[in-house]
C-alpha cells in the first residue's frame, strides 16, 4: 500500500517546525550575548546622550529661554530609554557597581530636569548649572566604575 501524500510530508513538516524553533532560539541567545557583552559600551552612550541634553538645557538657561511643554519630551525620553536599559541590565548585572552609579545619574538627569518649568525665570540658569554640575559628577563616577569593571574582567 502506497504512503498518502499528506502522510509523507508531515515527517519533513515537523523537523521544519522544529529547525524554525531552533533557530529562533539560538537567534535570541546570539542578540542576549550580543547585548550583555556590549553593556560598557550601550551605558556610555546613555551616558553620552544624558550630558549632551544636559548641555543643552544649561545653554537654554544660560540664554534665558524656556522649553514649551510640548516640547519636554525631547529631554525626558532620553531618561526613559536610560531607565530601561538600568532595569534591563540590573537583571543580569545588579552587583556591578557603575549600575548603582548609573542609577545615581539618572537621578541626578531627573533632578535637572524638575528644572524644565523653570528655565526662562532669572535664577534658572545658577540652578542649571549647580544641577548640570552634580550630574557631570555622577556621570564621571559611572565612567570610572566601567573602567574598574573592564579592567577586572
Amino acid at each position: 500500500m502506497k504512503p498518502r501524500e499528506h502522510e509523507r510530508a508531515e515527517p519533513a513538516r515537523r523537523r521544519g517546525a522544529d529547525c524554525i524553533v531552533v533557530s529562533a532560539l539560538i537567534g535570541v541567545l546570539v542578540i542576549a550575548g550580543c547585548y550583555w557583552r556590549y553593556y560598557p559600551r550601550v551605558m556610555e552612550t546613555h551616558l553620552e546622550v544624558l550630558a549632551s541634553y544636559a548641555s543643552k538645557l544649561e545653554s537654554l538657561a544660560q540664554a534665558g529661554r524656556s522649553v514649551p511643554p510640548e516640547r519636554w519630551g525631547e529631554f525626558t525620553y532620553p531618561l526613559e530609554r536610560a531607565r530601561d536599559f538600568a532595569r534591563i541590565a540590573g537583571k543580569r548585572f545588579a552587583d556591578r557597581g557603575s549600575l548603582d552609579r548609573f542609577a545615581l545619574v539618572l537621578d541626578r538627569y531627573a533632578e535637572l530636569l524638575d528644572e524644565l518649568g523653570r528655565l526662562g525665570e532669572p535664577q534658572a540658569a545658577e540652578e542649571v548649572a549647580r544641577k548640570r554640575s552634580a550630574l557631570e559628577q555622577a556621570i564621571a563616577a559611572t565612567r570610572d566604575a566601567l573602567r574598574r569593571e573592564s579592567g577586572a574582567a
